[in-house]
């Protein structure tokens, strides 16, 4: 509200009519970021990951594990043996410690038994190429 009060002043008055417009204007700056950047909730039990309710893969039958190569707001793609994917930003899985330990223990199971293959860059988040013992 200061920040209105300011503005007021600034351009000759407080009133209705340049504050309607004000606001008018920076609806779209507020909501814009907020509308980009929404995520799908995310929920895991062993064997599985679901994606906003709809989207599922099965973590222990993974073909193929990627992660995306920037790294500011990194995604991990999963596809499992069935052809379904699940595509989540990694700050989002690691933000929850006690899924991100079910998924990655998962997918390290996945890649143990199914021979998943793994991109470099998720070879890095997952921590294999690391020595057993820095895990």
């Amino acid at each position: 509200m200061t920040g209105v009060f300011v503005i007021g002043v600034l351009t000759g008055g407080v009133d209705l009519p340049r504050v309607a417009v004000f606001w008018v204007a920076m609806l779209p700056v507020i909501l814009l970021p907020l509308l980009t950047t929404k995520s799908k909730r995310l929920s895991a039990e062993v064997g599985w990951l679901w994606q906003g309710g709809e989207d599922f893969v099965a973590t222990r039958a993974l073909v193929s594990v990627e992660a995306s190569e920037q790294e500011t707001n990194r995604t991990l793609k999963l596809v499992d043996s069935a052809g379904r994917e699940v595509s989540a930003r990694l700050d989002h899985l690691r933000g929850n410690p006690a899924l991100w330990q079910l998924v990655h223990d998962d997918i390290l199971r996945s890649a143990q038994f199914n021979g998943t293959a793994i991109n470099g860059p998720a070879r890095a988040v997952l921590g294999l190429d690391r020595p057993m013992g820095s895990r």
